[in-house]
């Protein structure tokens, strides 16, 4: 068994096995952001069409869907994730999809992410076979690939030495043992319901990760990164995402290296030594 642990599993599970308290979901509920399967399509031929959207960087496909609609009389929408968006790779026809939303599956549970996956798997074909049926530039389009694991956005919250708050995001909180800046909007995909409404982005300034919200209270020699690190519903919906977890990581690393080192518990650890050491490694500005 190692001296210190670091719990990167996402979903917090060597920390709940270790004892650590957690949160799950919405306070009033404890419901979860639903969860994304994304797909790859190739030989699709709306490039000509990229001049008409030059900023939209991936959301011209909402709009030649919204064309559809207006041009074939179809229901307004059929899908249950309300602005799709495909993500083109530079200088190809091939993209890759946003735009399925698996609801009321608990992330934590085998058969629940089986069923999940599922879901996941008919909504992408549904998406494709519309695409096929009403969109010119995607007649001749193929399915290339789904992820390989249906996307999780949300799990277990461990609850640390401190919790990121929506306060200290809205302010710009900045922390002498901030670890990383993040600056990605609260992207909240509503647990519940559809509409335009689904995704709620409050208007955030530039925050710190505090380092002693990757430390959980009470459970000694044992660190967390990634989305499951100590925080309020909202805030996760903001750090959750992958450029984020990577600097999470790294100060988790970098401070269980320096708890070696000084014979201290990541408890004990001062964090300021942690963002020092970053810098000195050139993680950190």
């Amino acid at each position: 068994m190692g001296k210190i642990i670091i719990d990167c599993t996402g979903d917090g599970d060597v920390a709940a096995r270790a004892g650590a308290s957690y949160k799950i979901g919405r306070d009033h509920d404890g419901a979860v952001q639903p969860m994304t399967l994304m797909f790859k399509m190739s030989n699709m031929d709306y490039v000509q069409n990229y001049n008409n959207f030059p900023a939209l960087n991936g959301n011209e496909l909402y709009f030649l869907m919204k064309q559809a609609v207006e041009r074939e009389g179809l229901p307004d929408y059929q899908f249950n994730f309300t602005r799709p968006c495909m993500l083109r790779l530079p200088g190809s026809h091939t993209g890759v999809c946003q735009m399925t939303h698996v609801r009321g599956r608990n992330p934590l549970d085998a058969w629940d992410l089986s069923k999940a996956e599922i879901e996941g798997r008919e909504l992408v074909y549904d998406a494709v076979t519309y695409f096929k049926k009403y969109l010119p530039q995607f007649k001749d389009a193929q399915l290339d690939q789904t992820g390989a694991h249906i996307g999780i956005r949300e799990s277990r919250r461990i609850t640390g030495e401190y919790e990121i708050t929506l306060k200290d995001m809205l302010e710009g909180a900045r922390f002498s043992d901030g670890i990383c800046i993040c600056k990605f909007g609260v992207d909240i995909h509503q647990p519940d319901g559809n509409g335009q409404e689904e995704i709620i982005r409050y208007p955030i300034k530039p925050y710190h990760i505090s380092y002693r919200s990757l430390v959980p209270k009470y459970i000694d020699h044992l660190l967390v990164a990634g989305r499951c690190i100590s925080g309020c519903f909202e805030a996760h919906a903001s750090y959750r995402v992958t450029g984020d977890c990577v600097a999470m990581g790294q100060a988790a690393g970098t401070a269980a290296a320096l708890c070696l080192d000084t014979n201290r518990s990541p408890r004990e650890l001062d964090g300021k030594l942690v963002v020092e050491q970053m810098r000195k490694d050139g993680a950190l500005q």
